[in-house]
């Protein structure tokens, strides 16, 4: 049984974490997610999607502000994985951590090189894309930089927001996870570089990026729109 350590945070990495449960051939070690965060108006702490599928399946949680030099680094170290699956972390993982694994595999939202960065799934519907998908590639200390071991990719249709592409994505990434890792860790698979003229990034979105600019097209505004929904919002002011 090929030991994990799972790192992740949204929705879209919960889908992922449980699809690993699920596959005897796995065994999560611990779950490490982001801190609990106040939102909305009231400042309630939240859980992460990911804590509460790992508090579901009674795995160990580590939520550390930031890994490197933590103490919580040096407690991952000592469980003696062999690998790390990580999908939408939020956060740059130590070198220490990925030289002590066997494997560092990254499931993330979009078609490498195409889109590096934060809002994959945001960009591919305000650009006007007319697919989206799914890359499961190696980590490396470069953001979202290493070698592409599999990819797969779904159709935007024009009722999609951000919203609705996550799921769609977060179910994607799951399948293409549980079908690569078998024959990647068997060396089956030869991971591909990525094309460095190709390569374009998807920064998280800016507050002042999210009002409504009327001098663009129809076309530009319906897909920033959705492309901004249900997080962050799209506004104008009027």
């Amino acid at each position: 049984m090929t030991k994990i350590l799972f790192m992740g945070t949204p929705d879209f990495s919960a889908t992922v974490l449980k699809g690993l449960i699920s596959d005897e051939r796995y065994e999560i070690l611990a779950v490490v997610t982001q801190p609990d965060r106040a939102v909305g108006r009231k400042k309630e702490i939240r859980m992460t999607p990911v804590k509460e599928a790992a508090l579901e399946a009674g795995l160990p949680i580590y939520q550390p502000e930031k890994l490197s030099g933590s103490q919580e680094l040096e407690d991952l170290l000592a469980l003696g994985a062999d690998g790390i699956v990580t999908a939408a972390f939020g956060q740059f993982l130590p070198s220490r951590l990925l030289e002590a694994m066997k494997f560092s595999v990254n499931v993330h939202a979009s078609l490498l090189p195409k889109y590096r960065g934060g809002a994959p799934i945001h960009y591919a519907i305000m650009n006007g894309d007319k697919e989206a998908g799914v890359t499961i590639m190696e980590m490396v200390k470069e953001m979202d930089a290493g070698d592409m071991i599999s990819s797969r990719a779904i159709p935007i249709l024009e009722e999609d927001n951000v919203g609705t592409l996550f799921e769609k994505l977060a179910l994607v990434g799951r399948d293409l996870l549980l079908e690569t890792l078998p024959a990647y860790l068997a060396g089956e698979i030869k991971p591909q570089p990525q094309d460095p003229q190709q390569v374009t990034f998807s920064p998280n979105i800016k507050p002042e990026e999210e009002r409504l600019d009327w001098t663009r097209t129809n076309r530009e505004l319906f897909n920033q729109v959705r492309g901004m929904y249900p997080w962050p919002v799209a506004h104008t002011l009027w």
